[in-house]
């Protein structure tokens, strides 16, 4: 999958004492699951498309406006930032997943799932999307059920 990398790195380097932070946002684990796909794969089939299934995607799209954003708050405690880094691209993201409509689900998808929002079905994918500070603890952002 190729998700753009949002290295805020170098900002943070300079504007803090040198120290760098790193906040990765996206699919890092899978829980246990009842289907032969995982998370990761629903998001590179949702992010590239597939055999009869177009390509939606939404954590491509949140990342370019995560990067286009004009006003990101910054605090000068480097943990607190990370943490506000990683959970408003988390937000988006998911924000992403609830809004794209556009390509629509196949007719026989709606009549399957009994609905038409392209990336949900089983709210998996949805669930799916976490945040880690330094490689270390996995942070959820929201609580969808």
């Amino acid at each position: 999958m190729r998700i753009k990398k949002v290295d805020v790195g170098n900002f943070l380097k300079e504007a803090i004492s040198g120290k760098k932070m790193s906040v990765k946002v996206g699919i890092f684990k899978d829980d246990n699951n009842d289907s032969n796909l995982t998370t990761a794969d629903i998001a590179f089939i949702n992010e590239n498309g597939g055999t009869n299934i177009p390509s939606r995607p939404a954590l491509n799209i949140a990342t370019e406006k995560f990067t286009e954003a004009e006003n990101i708050v910054l605090d000068s405690n480097m943990k607190k930032m990370a943490h506000e880094i990683g959970t408003k691209l988390a937000k988006m993201m998911k924000k992403e997943i609830k809004d794209m409509k556009v390509p629509p689900n196949a007719p026989s998808t709606i009549l399957k799932k009994g609905f038409n929002d392209p990336l949900i079905d089983t709210k998996k994918y949805l669930k799916g999307i976490s945040y880690k500070i330094n490689d270390g603890e996995l942070y959820k952002y929201g609580d969808e059920q």
